[in-house]
């Protein structure tokens, strides 16, 4: 009994494996067969499209544009001219003058002007008008010449000399009849004409430097001399009033 089982336990087997042997052999081949096609395939190339090219044509020039149409000449107006008269022949005379015609002496010869100028045979047309002789403008004055400034004397320069004939002061009645007494500066410009301008008070009172001022303004000079040229200085000058004992 048991050694029954084991014939057909080993029948069974020997069944199973060679049914499994055969499918294995199957699948394999199936499989080897899968790859050498896909194989085949991967290592064939395709077939490269033909890719084909074709140029455009030059486009054409364009014509050229047609040339303008030539315009016609106008028509020139000829104006019609005489024609010149034939000159006359030059006929030489039969007898040569032999006397000279007397000349007019220059010397004689007088020119008016006026209103009667131009009437009568052999003038000018009474229609034209004959200019004025007017004299010419005379010439413009020359520039002022500039001041030059007020300088202190040098003392190489020769200083400003009185004039005879400046006049004294006057005493003022008024500090007379008091018995008043004073003393005046005065700070002066003597110009280059030897007039005083520019009077200024450095010292004294009233009525005192009314009188001063009053009288030095008459006063003239000889002009400094400063390299000997008339020179515009300044000067100090004293006026004393005092009463006599």
């Amino acid at each position: 009994m048991f050694e029954d089982f084991g014939a057909k336990k080993n029948s069974s087997s020997r069944w199973r494996f060679a049914v499994t042997t055969g499918v294995s052999v199957v699948v394999y081949c199936l499989l080897a067969g899968g790859i050498l096609f896909v194989a085949q395939g991967a290592s064939r190339p395709e077939s490269e499209k033909e890719i084909e090219v074709r140029f455009a044509p030059t486009p054409a020039a364009p014509p050229p544009p047609p040339a303008p149409a030539p315009m016609a000449p106008e028509k020139m107006k000829l104006k019609r001219v005489a024609a010149p008269k034939p000159a006359q022949p030059l006929i030489a005379p039969k007898e040569i003058p032999t006397e000279r015609l007397a000349e007019a002496d220059p010397s004689k010869e007088v020119v008016e002007v006026g209103e009667g100028f131009g009437e009568g045979d052999g003038g000018m047309d009474p229609g034209q008008k004959v200019a004025s002789l007017t004299p010419l403008p005379p010439p413009p004055p020359p520039p002022p010449t500039r001041k030059r400034q007020p300088i202190n004397l040098p003392e190489s320069s020769v200083p400003p000399q009185t004039l005879g004939g400046n006049a004294s002061p006057d005493y003022p009645e008024e500090a007379r009849a008091k018995g008043l007494e004073g003393m005046v500066i005065l700070k002066v410009v003597v110009t280059e004409e030897g007039a005083i301008e520019n009077i200024q008070v450095m010292k004294g009172e009233e009525p005192f430097v009314s009188a001063a001022v009053a009288v030095v303004k008459t006063w003239r000079y000889k002009p400094a001399l400063v390299e000997n040229q008339p020179t515009a200085v300044y000067r100090i000058v004293k006026i004393p009033f005092r009463l006599k004992a």
